[in-house]
């Protein structure tokens, strides 16, 4: 490691603050008292409406949170349960559901960050206008400044504990708001949420004690979060600084559910900015875990920057990104160790499916590809690579596990146990 490639930024342009101890353990405070968990949404919005935001069809969600949001007005003194209740669904409608809310319910919901703590941490913007119907938008005549919308998605994520009681968390984590939650095209450094290959990454991952865990290309952090439930020190990496700030952010907001000290968080955590292997050059892990960019993208002649998406391909050309890392892993792994990773790879006319991944293991590494599904050439590429090593000599071998793990909400799940 050097000092260009770790990771300390707490405000990072266009991304969450991290540097605000205060407001986040305010946040963090205000999120629990409001019971904004995955349990607390689902029973706020009741079975029906809740499957369907699981469709991502909002109405049912949008029509269950409208008359919680009526409470104070309706009744004026309102019990305080029912103002909780009216809090947790302006907090549901904000951030699950894209709807602005104004200063004044902000306020009332969340009074230990209030409207302006959230504005200073960049997770909310003024919204253009009270361009959307809903009781909890103000008269045209407001000004606009006092109606605030979504700069990034926060929402509750976690996993159940396990039977002895261990092991089990409560999360919010953040990320760039999803394209079905913003107009225009998506930013060539977004920060993914919780998705799929994330939750089939965690799902699979091989859950035993290790010294020092990395999290290659961690994102919003969503493997780093499992892996400090039993890792004892966990780095992560990533190309893209936006994404090392919203892993900072995600774990400070998080610090007591996740162990760890605000004031000293380098003890359990290292946050190591660039591309694959290189910022942990030299180093070696007994668990290294990856969920890389692998869409697999075609180039042009002359392709700018500019036109590449880091967060979908790493910036390289069909499947390099895989093909490069799976052939240097073998020597960021300690003796014992263990790799596991998503992958696509291309499949060249006429040859077998497994041609390409073979070529790129070396004599003193052995491996092993679960292919999940091929897809023709018009299709997105699915991924299907899970690799571990072998303990005796410490390159690459692999498993793959049934899924435990039932949908949540969209971009969050829940697990049966972990850690």
């Amino acid at each position: 490691m050097t000092d260009s490639t770790l990771f300390l930024a707490g405000n990072t342009p266009d991304a969450p603050r991290s540097d605000l101890p205060g407001l986040l353990t305010a946040l963090a405070a205000d999120l629990r008292r409001v019971d904004y968990t995955l349990d607390g949404v689902a029973g706020l919005l009741g079975e029906s409406a809740y499957r369907a935001l699981n469709r991502d069809q909002i109405i049912p969600a949008l029509l269950a949170t409208e008359s919680a949001l009526q409470v104070d007005a309706a009744e004026g003194e309102a019990a305080h349960g029912e103002k909780t209740t009216a809090a947790l669904a302006a907090v549901v409608r904000l951030w699950l559901l894209a709807e602005p809310q104004t200063r004044e319910t902000l306020d009332a919901a969340l009074p230990g960050v209030r409207a302006d703590g959230l504005v200073e941490l960049g997770l909310l913007e003024p919204a253009p206008g009270p361009d959307r119907p809903g009781p909890e938008l103000p008269a045209a005549d407001q000004p606009a400044q006092d109606v605030l919308q979504a700069k990034a998605d926060l929402r509750p994520y976690g996993w159940d504990s396990n039977e002895d009681g261990s092991g089990g968390a409560e999360l919010w984590v953040a990320s760039d708001l999803a394209a079905h939650q913003q107009a225009g095209v998506l930013r060539h450094d977004h920060v993914l949420g919780i998705g799929q290959a994330s939750t089939t990454l965690v799902q699979t991952t091989v859950r035993r004690h290790v010294a020092k865990a990395l999290d290659l290309g961690t994102g919003c952090g969503i493997q780093s979060f499992h892996l400090l439930h039993h890792a004892e020190h966990v780095t992560a990496t990533d190309i893209s600084e936006r994404a090392l700030a919203f892993t900072r952010f995600n774990l400070l907001l998080n610090a007591k559910a996740l162990h760890l000290d605000p004031e000293h968080l380098e003890d359990r955590v290292s946050l190591r900015l660039g591309s694959l292997l290189a910022p942990v050059a030299g180093e070696e892990f007994e668990l290294v875990v990856s969920n890389p960019p692998f869409v697999i993208t075609p180039r042009t002649l002359g392709e700018a920057a500019s036109r590449q998406f880091t967060y979908r391909d790493g910036g390289l050309p069909g499947d390099d990104i895989v093909s490069s890392l799976v052939a240097a892993l073998p020597g960021a792994l300690a003796p014992g160790g263990t790799a596991q990773l998503l992958g696509n790879w291309e499949i060249p006319a006429g040859t077998e499916w497994y041609v390409r991944p073979k070529s790129w293991i070396g004599p003193d590494a052995d491996a092993w590809f679960i292919q999940r599904e091929q897809v023709a050439r018009s299709s997105t590429p699915k991924r299907g690579c899970r690799t571990r090593p072998n303990p005796a000599t410490g390159s690459i071998t692999g498993t793959l596990t049934p899924p435990t793990w039932r949908t949540s909400l969209p971009g969050t799940w829940r697990g049966s146990a972990s850690g």
